[in-house]
């Protein structure tokens, strides 16, 4: 049993137990991933892959990191040739945002955000303009507006069109009555 158990420390003690280690991102290339410092030793890794919530070919959730952002480098089957950071902490740097337990944030350093809030509610905020295309826009609900709406095209309420629609009479100063549906 001496012999079995000293037998299993000899083998342990010949690998290189490189288990999730905690670093700080030095470097960011978009198409080759990132480079980190592992601590406390401050060792730079060569570039390594940076995972994301979810990917695919050409498309995912992805978020381009900060040089010095707190991250865990996983090394696979403990080979630190082939390191990959893991997760991102929040720390005294980065603070953590005040998320209601139950609510998803996506809050941007511009201010914009996008919150899912546990009433149901989703609040969108833009800190410059906010564009988006579709070929067919249905909104369910009423809509209100504190500014000026403006069409490029017709603009149709119930079936009074703003371009082609007519109106019952009309006087010398120009005032005319309601469109007729």
């Amino acid at each position: 049993m001496i012999a079995g158990f000293a037998n299993a420390l000899r083998q342990h003690g010949n690998t290189d137990d490189t288990g999730p280690r905690t670093g700080i991102i030095s470097s960011y290339d978009p198409g080759s991933g990132v480079k980190v410092k592992i601590q406390p030793e401050d060792r730079e890794t060569n570039w390594i892959q940076l995972d994301c919530p979810g990917v695919g070919n050409g498309w995912g959730v992805q978020i381009g990191p900060q040089i010095g952002d707190e991250v865990t480098v996983s090394f696979e089957s403990n080979d630190p040739n082939l390191g990959k950071v893991t997760a991102r902490h929040a720390n005294s740097n980065n603070l953590p945002m005040p998320v209601p337990s139950g609510e998803i944030w996506m809050v941007h350093k511009s201010g914009s955000l996008l919150k899912f809030h546990n009433d149901g509610s989703v609040e969108i905020k833009a800190a410059a303009g906010m564009a988006y295309t579709a070929t067919v826009h249905q909104f369910h609900g009423p809509i209100t507006t504190d500014s000026t709406i403006t069409a490029a095209g017709d603009v149709v309420a119930g079936t009074v069109s703003l371009e082609n629609h007519l109106h019952n009479g009309g006087t010398i100063s120009g005032k005319t009555s309601a469109p007729i549906p």
